[in-house]
């Protein structure tokens, strides 16, 4: 076994280190805060011998915290099931068509994935310090095929009991990896149409954390790209109004309304 070092210059940069120092067919990631079940690489190998024409292979996840599960199955929360063209037991096979699935709702973590190490385009976008993983799949998903293992070979960590805390950083940078998504030509209708709703939803949560923060006249802006008829006239008009407010009001009615 090799261990390289070198200066913390955030997850991407890491990961393509480590792109760059493997020497092997495929390359599988492992995340400080996750754990791979004994299994999870062989079951992988056997996907890509099922279906050898796949560039990456993916497998479902839990999350927990130290006390108990907090999510027990990403692949039951949708947009994976259903999604294959092909399927063998627990072994399933996605095409182009998956790219759509992915838009609407990753089920894709970092350390569930094994990929082609010589694949052209993988690579973290090293900008990115959230949702970088996201984007490298949606790039990969519009030319080559994928397949996932429906096992939950991966346990990732999270303090606390809750969520929301490991989603709130991420709106912004999903803005800029859609945004980049829907600059790409090759783009289909039906996957444009998915983008855009996903970014609109992705523009209203960093409205709206923009705004918790304080931070009005970036709320101000993000509003400014959002449709009224997207959210409702009326609440766009409030969520305006509420942009001018003192920065010490929006924390007040923030907590109250996470009280609640």
């Amino acid at each position: 076994m090799r261990v390289v070092r070198q200066a913390n210059a955030g997850p991407s940069a890491a990961r393509n280190r480590g792109l760059a120092e493997a020497r092997g067919e495929w390359v599988a990631f492992l995340d400080s805060d996750d754990v791979w079940a004994p299994a999870k690489l062989a079951l992988q190998a056997e996907a890509a011998r099922r279906f050898p024409g796949v560039a990456l292979v993916f497998c479902d996840t839990e999350v927990r915290s130290e006390e108990r599960v907090l999510l027990p199955s990403r692949f039951a929360l949708g947009h994976v099931r259903g999604s294959e063209v092909e399927s063998q037991e627990r072994f399933a096979r996605y095409d182009r068509t998956f790219l759509t699935a992915l838009i609407e709702g990753s089920r894709v973590i970092t350390s569930a994935v094994m990929a082609r190490r010589e694949l052209p385009g993988l690579r973290f976008r090293e900008a990115l310090r959230t949702s970088e993983d996201w984007e490298l799949w949606m790039r990969l998903a519009l030319e080559h095929d994928f397949a996932s293992v429906d096992r939950i070979l991966v346990t990732m960590y999270r303090q606390g009991d809750n969520l929301s805390a490991a989603h709130q950083s991420t709106s912004r940078s999903d803005l800029t990896v859609l945004e980049g998504l829907l600059a790409n030509d090759a783009l289909s209708g039906d996957e444009r149409s998915a983008a855009t709703r996903v970014l609109e939803r992705r523009r209203f949560d960093a409205m709206y954390e923009s705004l918790v923060a304080g931070e009005r006249a970036e709320a101000r802006r993000l509003l400014g790209g959002l449709s009224a008829a997207s959210i409702g006239r009326l609440k766009y008009l409030l969520y305006r109004l509420a942009t001018y407010l003192p920065a010490a009001a929006l924390r007040t009615i923030a907590g109250r309304r996470s009280a609640d």
